[in-house]
């Protein structure tokens, strides 16, 4: 109902649109022809009755009178759009104060003369009715039967659709069916074009599965990470993009699951990884303050040596701990292994809601750490 008022309301406008340029036209028109007629006739009328008033003082009034007489004598053709025309003489060595004014300028008596005729037309209604508005009718009909132009996404995605040398057949099917894809379908098919591999048959049998249509813009880009990882399965790959979001961590092995990605990570910087998700949980809302630069922390280096037992840690990393402490440089490094690592695995986007955020201790000035991930979206399998 609201595009069926707004195509009427637009048809409407450029009816009407096209009646004003009409009249525009036709006025200007008849300014010329007039313009013409009157240059020819109003140097040899003036001259007349300057000579005939014998006293150039009672030219002023003779000219006004009979000049405005003697003007239905000089008609230009009214055009086909305006009923009525009718000029006449406003002033005499005037300046014309608008545009429905039309200025003349001769030269009487070796000095120069200037006539100002004001113009007043009358619109023929009926006849702009007639063809301005229906030629305007058709043209709007026609306008709304052509597809609407495609956007700059949309010729990125056909030239990805086609290759480098469409057909011109090919070219008014895809054209077609990008048409008649929604935007998610759209955003989905770019997104799986640009996977190394696909091809665009099988993007578009995708995309036509209603289960996919029915995806979310934010959910998209992971159902493209579960389609990568999973070989093309794209049931896998759907379960993917509705799994919640969350970090789950595997018992014993370095793995954990990401939005229900399974990944593997190297061991140490898991095990840091897992360590930061247990201090979640933890009492002053799982901050973990550096230690300072000269002073190693025993307590922290004691969980974390435990976990590496657990895990199967590597020997040097875990003698480093139990020698020296836990360190800020040992963190400020496994936390920087643990973003290149997830960013490696999800890129930089997805990756951000499962790192870390930063702050910086009142108390001590020194910087603290926790996963920007609440806690309840993060699970830990005990061994």
């Amino acid at each position: 109902m609201a595009k069926g008022i707004t195509k009427a309301l637009g048809l409407l406008l450029l009816g009407c649109g096209a009646m004003a340029l009409a009249l525009v036209w036709c006025w200007y028109d008849y300014r010329q022809q007039l313009a013409g007629v009157l240059a020819q006739a109003l140097p040899q009328e003036a001259a007349k009755l300057y000579t005939d008033s014998g006293r150039p003082e009672d030219f002023k009034a003779s000219f006004f009178q009979q000049f405005n007489r003697g003007l239905s004598q000089y008609p230009a053709p009214a055009p086909a759009y305006l009923k009525q025309c009718r000029p006449r003489l406003l002033s005499l060595d005037g300046q014309a104060q608008h545009w429905r004014q039309l200025a003349l300028s001769w030269r009487l008596a070796g000095q120069p003369r200037q006539a100002v005729f004001g113009l007043n037309c009358q619109p023929d209604y009926l006849a702009l009715l007639g063809r301005p508005g229906l030629l305007s009718i058709l043209a709007g009909l026609l306008l709304m039967a052509l597809p609407r132009p495609l956007s700059s996404a949309q010729r990125r995605l056909l030239g990805q659709l086609l290759g480098p040398r469409p057909r011109l057949l090919n070219s008014i099917k895809a054209v077609a069916t990008l048409g008649a894809l929604s935007p998610v379908q759209r955003q989905l098919l770019g997104a799986l074009l640009a996977e190394p591999g696909s091809s665009p048959k099988q993007c578009l049998a995708l995309v036509a599965k209603p289960q996919l249509a029915a995806l979310a813009p934010q959910q998209i880009p992971w159902f493209v990470l579960g389609w990568r990882h999973s070989g093309g399965d794209w049931q896998r790959a759907l379960a993917v993009a509705l799994a919640e979001p969350g970090l789950r961590f595997a018992a014993t092995e370095a793995l954990l699951w990401v939005h229900g990605i399974p990944l593997a990570m190297a061991k140490t910087p898991f095990i840091y990884y897992r360590w930061y998700a247990q201090q979640r949980s933890s009492e002053g809302g799982g901050w973990v303050i550096n230690p300072a630069s000269n002073q190693a922390d025993i307590n922290r280096a004691a969980e974390l040596v435990a976990l590496m037992h657990d895990y199967g840690g590597h020997k040097r990393a875990l003698g480093d701990l139990q020698q020296r402490g836990l360190r800020a440089k040992t963190l400020d490094q496994n936390r920087n292994k643990i973003k290149d690592e997830l960013q490696a695995l999800l890129g930089e986007e997805l990756a951000a809601p499962y790192l870390f955020s930063h702050d910086r201790d009142q108390k001590s000035g020194r910087g603290r750490y926790r996963l920007s991930l609440s806690p309840a979206l993060i699970e830990i399998v005990e061994p």
